[in-house]
Parts: C-alpha cells; structure tokens; sequence
C-alpha cells in the first residue's frame, strides 16, 4: 500500500540550437515518420512508462508529474506547466494555461508556485496561493 511518485522534467525532445532538422525521422510500428509529426507523443509515452513501470513493480499507486504531455496523459500522470518564473506575468500567464489544460481533460495540473526562478516576494506568493 501507499504512493510511489516520480516526477519526469525535461521529458520533451528539445534542441538548444533551433528546431530539429525536417529530415529527423522516427520509427512508429515500423514506419518512418518526421519528427515534427511525432514530438509531441514522447512526453506521453514518458509518463506510460513511468506509470506502468512503478505500477509492475511496486505495491504502491504510482503517482507521475510531467512536464510535456499528449491527448491522453491524464490517465498516467498530472502536469506541470514548466519553469514558470516568479513575476506578476507569469503568474497572470499561468491562470488562462491552467484553465485550458483543464478545458482539454487535463484537468489535475499545477504550476511551480511562486515561480522557479528569480526572486519571489511575500506579496506574489501570496497572490499564488
């Protein structure tokens, strides 16, 4: 009995140097397909992983946190919208994502509270919360 959580960060393709190039290609059951049309799986297949991996070989109930996320997700893990930093802006920004996140099915989702990065002061975390 009880929970065993991971929390998967950084779990989307990403390239620091531009988007990937066009002839990228994956293998999908045996078909190649371009990465563009494919990226946004490998978040939600992440979370399947995690989610079935804790489930077979523990006794406890796994509880996932991603970051990139699919139609689907919802079934495996909860979302976390990112580095939010700690301003007014994102916060204001992190109200209409949650909500549309939650229009989408995704309805157990959170950002990092009072911001991950930059100072946070009293005042905004508080508004936060």
């Amino acid at each position: 009995s009880g929970v065993s959580g991971i929390w998967n960060d950084m779990n989307e393709p990403a390239s620091f140097n531009g988007p990937l190039p066009d002839d990228v290609m994956f293998d999908e059951d045996g078909l190649e397909v371009p990465h563009k049309e494919i990226h946004n799986i490998y978040g939600h297949m992440m979370s399947r992983a995690t989610y079935e991996g804790i489930k077979n070989t523990t006794n406890k109930r796994p509880f996932v946190v991603t970051r990139a996320c699919y139609a689907g997700t919802q079934k495996y893990s909860t979302i976390l919208t990112g580095d939010n930093q700690s301003t007014w802006e994102h916060l204001r920004m992190s109200i209409p994502m949650l909500m549309n996140l939650g229009l989408s099915g995704l309805s157990f989702c959170g950002t990092d509270v009072g911001g991950f990065g930059h100072d946070c002061t009293g005042e905004l975390l508080s508004r936060w919360v």
